[in-house]
């Protein structure tokens, strides 16, 4: 009986045990729970501590981080009421809506023009602005806020302010702005808005494109005008020249002939001696030849052939000296009088251009050096734009397969070509030169404008751009120097001018005619 009642006793102390140890794991189970609840609500309230919620704080529509102020402080305490649109307030235009009537206009606030907007930096960045909570209807809107600082806008940089609102185009000048921080209003009055000191944001606008303006997009959109100038009975006049003369001193000209009486070279120094007689009065000559070194008195090294050298100056008539340069001559050696003539148009007119001579040129060879093309195209080269300068050509016993670069190059340069086949053609020969020596040509006129010099002969129509020019005449027989320029001449787009010249009895007359270009 007794170890029943032993065996029961263990038994219950047993069940006990096991009730006691279910007990204590439910609790620590329940404990753990509660701690996994307890650390999820405050890891939530760590990661939002300023979250509203959408039942007691209405969210505008937007973001609570776009809020200059926290959403949760300004809002404690507030009833919450459906949204009136007539009460809601719009910082950024100081207007009110009225659901009932037209839009009206509160007062500006101090400094700010009626019709102009209230603009702060933090409004055109991202139209980040504070806003004021929407409140019942009954309430005027007041804002709460905690002691401490007061509380400044920040925008991160950068930042682009328009301090002023225009109504057409703006220039594209720079602009200046001030920054503008709100400040929580006190209660009971208007929101204050304050400017920092000395706080300025500089905003650029692009250049615009450069404005042309009325004169330049008049001239863009001209036609281009022309003149001729005629001048009645003008048929040109005698010219003074400055005449080179080219000798070809070769050794072939050198070479004995009898047909030639000795040489052809003599026979060409003898004609060069009495060309002065055909000249004109006033005009000058000057002699080049081909031995630029100094002959060796032994005769044993032939002299090298040269370009050219001036054997004898510019000099008038009765040309003294001329004679003893010609006895000075030793011939020999390679020739080439194409190239040494355009060599000379181009270095020895310019010692006489103060003389006003109009240049010529005169070769005196047999054609044993040929006349390269590049030569005479070098030489027309030179002579562009300068019709009165002229290439002659004299041929002393040239054969007829040789002449033709030469009779090109005089006939490119309104200059004569002509032979001579024996010493008993000078006569003739020169007779002939000195009448195209003293041919009457037709001098140019000059017509200056702005920019730009154009030069024409009389009859002949030059091209021109609109504007204003003058026209200064060549020597005209009856009219003074001091009278050969006619001034102001207008050229209008796509018009032609023709200007009359008369001389009548030392008197100078001018008529213009205008016409339109097709």
């Amino acid at each position: 009986m007794q170890e029943k009642s032993d065996l029961q006793s263990q038994k219950d102390q047993a069940g006990g045990s096991r009730k006691r140890s279910l007990l204590k794991l439910l609790l620590t189970v329940g404990f753990a729970v509660a701690a996994v609840v307890v650390a999820y609500k405050i890891g939530s309230d760590m990661r939002a501590p300023s979250s509203v919620s959408p039942k007691t704080e209405p969210s505008f529509g937007r973001s609570q981080s776009d809020n200059l102020f926290s959403s949760g402080k300004l809002l404690k305490g507030v009833g919450q009421s459906p949204v009136d649109p007539s009460k809601v307030l719009f910082p950024s235009m100081e207007k009110t809506l009225d659901p009932n009537g037209p839009t009206k206009a509160k007062t500006c606030p101090p400094g700010v023009s009626a019709g102009a907007s209230t603009v702060s930096e933090t409004q055109h960045a991202d139209d980040r602005t504070a806003e004021a909570p929407i409140l019942p209807s009954d309430r005027e809107p007041t804002l709460k806020t905690e002691e401490g600082p007061s509380v400044e806008a920040r925008v991160p940089e950068p930042t682009v302010a328009v301090a002023e609102a225009t109504d057409g185009a703006s220039d594209p000048a720079v602009k200046t702005g001030t920054i503008l921080e709100t400040t929580p209003q006190d209660k009971g009055g208007p929101t204050k808005q304050k400017t920092s000191p000395k706080k300025e944001v500089v905003a650029t606008t692009p250049p615009s494109a450069p404005e042309i303006n009325d004169k330049s997009k008049a001239e863009q959109f001209q036609l281009p005008g022309s003149m001729t100038v005629k001048i009645h009975n003008y048929s040109g006049a005698v010219a003074k020249w400055g005449l080179m003369v080219i000798l070809d001193d070769s050794a072939h000209m050198a070479r004995k002939n009898r047909l030639w009486a000795g040489n052809r070279l003599k026979s060409a120094t003898n004609l060069i001696e009495k060309i002065p007689e055909g000249m004109p009065p006033g005009s000058k000559l000057a002699v080049r030849d081909f031995q630029c070194s100094k002959p060796d008195k032994d005769r044993k090294k032939k002299p090298a052939p040269c370009l050219s050298r001036m054997l004898y100056d510019w000099s008038e008539a009765p040309f003294p000296g001329l004679n003893d340069k010609f006895a000075e001559l030793s011939p020999g050696g390679v020739t080439n009088p194409c190239a040494a003539a355009a060599f000379s148009l181009k270095k020895d007119f310019e010692a006489i251009k103060a003389s006003k001579l109009s240049p010529r040129v005169l070769i005196v060879t047999d054609g044993s050096g040929k006349c390269l093309k590049a030569d005479a195209a070098a030489i027309v080269e030179q002579l562009f734009g300068k019709e009165s300068a002229r290439v002659d050509v004299l041929g002393l016993g040239m054969a007829k397969n040789k002449d033709f670069g030469y009779s090109s190059l005089a006939k490119k340069t309104n200059g004569v070509f002509f032979t001579m086949n024996n010493p008993g053609d000078t006569d003739q020969v020169l007779s002939r030169y000195g009448k195209a020596l003293k041919a009457p040509i037709m001098e140019k006129i000059t017509i200056k404008g702005e920019k730009s010099v154009f030069t024409a002969v009389p009859g002949e129509e030059v091209t021109l751009v609109p504007g204003e020019y003058s026209v200064e005449l060549p020597v005209v027989a009856g009219i003074q120097s001091s009278k050969r320029t006619i001034q102001s001449v207008k050229i209008s787009s796509g018009e032609a001018v023709v200007l009359d010249i008369k001389v009548k009895k030392g008197k100078l007359t001018t008529s213009r005619s205008i016409r339109k270009l097709n």
